[in-house]
């Protein structure tokens, strides 16, 4: 059903090859769907265009012709910037731009010298200017997470309040994010964790069964830790991910196909 204005839109950037850009909202794919809102999740290309028929029928029974669209997510370094990672890139900007008599200075072979002739034990740490280069993340994620439960920690049920009246807690990806795991950055793929918990998450210290029961792998010191997590009812954390994090620590089953 081409006729319908956003699906020839969708077909012109196929056949264009422009990227598109793609809102999730919570009623979606219960793997990614963030929690009771709508939120960006990136630039993606279109790869295939096909007609499909629908589940649904019209009121007289009728057939319903439907478009689908295959879409993948374009590289990280083709995605934009977001806010804070735009802000820390000016700062990194003005950083390099800094005058002469303003940056750290190098070591002269005299003073590399002077070095060698300092009484033991008075000997300081060398200094060296390095340049990191990572990606930034939006923190709407872990922030909602966190939010649903007020800082309370899932597993064991810490609340860490600080003297100005502020929680603190961590958001915890249950399959890491970074390679060679590439977890999702999502509400369902997040847990509201204490900082003690979330190590003992990250080291395979827990894992986490389909039903939810928490197994202790290795010594909980510093916190009982719950029979199940604890679970908010409109944070819908998927088995897959679960599923994935077992199979990393103790051979378990890996992620479904559902």
């Amino acid at each position: 059903m081409l006729g319908i204005p956003g699906h020839a839109a969708l077909k012109r950037s196929f056949e264009r090859g422009y990227p598109i850009r793609v809102i999730r909202g919570w009623k979606g794919d219960s793997r990614y769907s963030p929690i009771n809102c709508y939120r960006f999740d990136g630039l993606y290309r279109i790869t295939d265009i096909r007609t499909a028929v629908s589940k649904s029928l019209t009121s007289d029974g009728t057939p319903i012709e439907i478009c689908q669209f295959d879409l993948k997510r374009l590289p990280e370094e083709l995605q934009d910037s977001t806010a804070v990672e735009r802000q820390i890139h000016n700062l990194l900007e003005q950083q390099e731009e800094l005058p002469l008599d303003e940056l750290e200075p190098v070591e002269s072979e005299a003073e590399a010298e002077s070095d060698e002739e300092t009484p033991p034990g008075e000997k300081f740490p060398e200094k060296r200017s390095t340049t990191v280069q990572r990606l930034v993340r939006d923190t709407a994620v872990p922030r909602n997470v966190k939010a649903l439960y007020d800082g309370t920690c899932q597993v064991c049920g810490l609340r860490l309040v600080g003297p100005n009246g502020n929680t603190y807690s961590e958001g915890a990806h249950i399959q890491p994010l970074g390679e060679p795991h590439r977890g999702p950055d999502v509400e369902p793929n997040v847990l509201c964790l204490c900082p003690n918990c979330h190590v003992r998450l990250d080291i395979g210290a827990i894992v986490i069964e389909d039903d939810w029961s928490i197994i202790v792998r290795a010594g909980a010191l510093g916190g009982n830790v719950h029979p199940k997590l604890t679970m908010h009812r409109k944070h819908k954390v998927h088995v897959d991910y679960v599923r994935y994090h077992r199979k990393r620590w103790q051979g378990d089953s890996g992620p479904s196909a559902e």
